[in-house]
């Protein structure tokens, strides 16, 4: 396991950096951190992982065509955060991270 963590020990990193951004400015209610975390969104899972959660990802789940968790940590990381923050806060994914 240690093997395929280490090429995603980035990942490991800035991800729960970002999510911390992304909640310190969702509890603030800061318009500030709001567009921080919307540039930083942009520039990590855009351009950087050039990842999206979409229908695609729905599909996949229904047909449990999944990617293999060990070598796919970033992507579980980020669908639980994604749901977990939505079923707690509502629309924090969709109103403050991708808007």
């Amino acid at each position: 396991m240690a093997r395929a963590a280490g090429p995603q020990v980035a990942d490991l990193v800035l991800f729960p950096a970002f999510v911390v951004l992304a909640l310190i400015g969702f509890v603030r209610k800061s318009t500030r951190l709001k567009h921080v975390t919307l540039v930083a969104f942009v520039l990590y899972l855009g351009l950087f992982r050039s990842q999206l959660l979409s229908v695609t990802n729905i599909f996949s789940l229904l047909s449990w065509n999944l990617p293999l968790f060990r070598y796919s940590l970033f992507w579980y990381l980020f669908a639980g955060f994604t749901i977990v923050s939505t079923v707690l806060w509502g629309r924090l994914y969709c109103g403050r991270v991708c808007a």
